[in-house]
C-alpha cells in the first residue's frame, strides 16, 4: 500500500496508539471520497448509504449499499 485514507471519527485517536501503519484520516466522508479511487466499507453506519460513490470502486464488506 502506498496511500491509505480513512474516515472513522470514533477510532481515529485510538488508531495511532495501536498501529504503526500510516493512514491519513479525512475529516468527513465526503472529503475522503474526493481523495480515493477505491472504497472499502467496513462499517454499516447509515450515513454511508447516502454518499455519492460515482466513479469509485466499492468493496462493501458490510452490505451497506
Amino acid at each position: 500500500h502506498t496511500n491509505i485514507f480513512a474516515h472513522d471519527p470514533l477510532a481515529q485517536a485510538e488508531y495511532a496508539k495501536s498501529f504503526s501503519h500510516a493512514i491519513t484520516f479525512a475529516r468527513t466522508a465526503d472529503a475522503l471520497l474526493s481523495s480515493v479511487d477505491v472504497v472499502g466499507l467496513c462499517t454499516a453506519w447509515p450515513e454511508y448509504k447516502t454518499l455519492d460513490y460515482s466513479g469509485k470502486r466499492v468493496i462493501d464488506g458490510r452490505y451497506v449499499l
